[in-house]
């Protein structure tokens, strides 16, 4: 019913009819709906002996937020909202429908300038808007609204996909460390993201189910080279999953690992490591390197966790080898720039590193269980002569 008015409104002007509402205000007929020349029951005639019960200013928010988003959307500055019959207090009436903005539409008031002042008309009490958009509004458009569920895959979309920066409205937010989230992505998926960047993240506003998301990643290389370099990274991590279909002892996973990360002729450390770096120069950061090899070890089904903690007083990442008995560590890295062989070793052969354990539990061996004598045993001893 609400879209017909306008559509009704318009049909009137056509054939010629005088407009109900003043001139001044006609930039609300270019929205679907009238939001503040909503009518209300308190505007029917009424005995007078009944009082006209005040207007709770909550009943104007949600078509004023939808009047302004339109205003942001088709890169408007200023309109005027009337709000006819009236009846609620008008001092913070500004201050509450910027605070309804920011709780229910942060992507539209970022980096914007926004101010209202209310005015008493003959007509009634009028809204002024002004608002200088933070982002044009064919970009506010583009940005989605999301579930929080539903908003992790696109954001992990965007970091894969290598874009500079992405945008989103996650409905029912839950306090989360994005930079963390996506960096631990980013090492569990080196298949699909050959670099790890500088993420910058906002988040506004500070509290309320409803929050505008904005992700920057600052990247080394451009577009065209992470294109190119990512078909090779997949190209070669697909033809080294084969190697890993038989490979079921540890030392033996360990081994092929190493053989096919570090070359013969030497490896370098490089803090900006890439996946391809790695692959393809040989040259890699411990972080790097022990996503890669947490990747191909569990090719052949083997749970590999990266493990982050410091190395020496430095931060530096290794791997967890989990068998069915044991928790295993190796760090290839460390191997490969002291030119050594790569070992497994316990968590108490580990000298030199420090991390938290809790977040890496070691596998319980399972206890050993006694022989139990077989029935045939059994019999065979009573049965036996006795001896004289």
């Amino acid at each position: 019913m609400k879209r017909l008015i306008p559509l009704l409104f318009c049909i009137l002007l056509l054939a010629g009819c005088r407009s109900p509402y003043p001139e001044e205000f006609l930039y609300l007929e270019t929205h679907e709906a009238l939001y503040a020349y909503q009518e209300t029951a308190s505007t029917a005639a009424a005995p007078e002996e009944t009082a006209v019960p005040p207007l709770d200013p909550v009943f104007y928010l949600a078509d004023i937020r939808e009047g302004i988003q339109e205003m942001f959307r088709n890169d408007k500055t200023a309109a005027r909202f009337l709000l006819r019959d009236y009846h609620g207090e008008t001092e913070n009436l500004a201050e509450t429908v910027k605070n309804d903005l920011e709780s229910y539409s942060p992507k539209y008031v970022y980096n914007a300038e926004l101010s209202m002042e209310t005015e008493s008309t003959p007509q009634g009490l009028v809204l002024n808007v002004h608002v200088k958009p933070g982002m044009p509004g064919k970009e506010l458009k583009s940005i989605v609204s999301r579930l929080y569920s539903n908003a992790l895959p696109l954001i992990y979309d965007a970091l894969a996909d290598h874009r500079s920066s992405f945008m989103i409205e996650i409905t029912g937010y839950v306090e989360t460390d994005f930079v963390e989230l996506l960096e631990d992505y980013a090492l569990t998926h080196p298949n699909k993201i050959i670099e790890i960047p500088q993420i910058t993240v906002t988040v506004m506003p500070d509290s309320g189910s409803v929050r505008f998301v904005l992700l920057q990643f600052k990247y080394n290389n451009n577009e065209d080279t992470f294109t190119r370099e990512q078909e090779i990274v997949k190209s070669l991590l697909d033809r080294y999953q084969n190697m890993y279909t038989d490979l079921d002892e540890p030392q033996s996973l360990l081994d092929t690992t190493y053989k096919l990360l570090v070359p013969a002729s030497g490896y370098r450390n490089r803090d900006s490591a890439t996946v391809y770096s790695l692959l393809l120069s040989k040259e890699g950061s411990s972080r790097m390197m022990a996503a890669v090899a947490a990747y191909l070890c569990k090719q052949a089904g083997k749970t590999c966790n990266i493990v982050k903690g410091e190395r020496e007083g430095e931060t530096w990442y290794w791997n967890q080898l989990q068998t069915e008995t044991e928790s295993l560590y190796f760090d290839l890295h460390a191997a490969a720039l002291n030119d050594a062989e790569p070992a497994l070793l316990s968590a108490g052969e580990l000298t030199g590193y420090s991390w938290d354990q809790e977040q890496y539990p070691e596998v319980e061996p399972p206890e050993p269980t006694e022989p139990e004598e077989s029935e045939a045993t059994e019999a065979s001893t009573e049965d036996a002569p006795e001896t004289p």
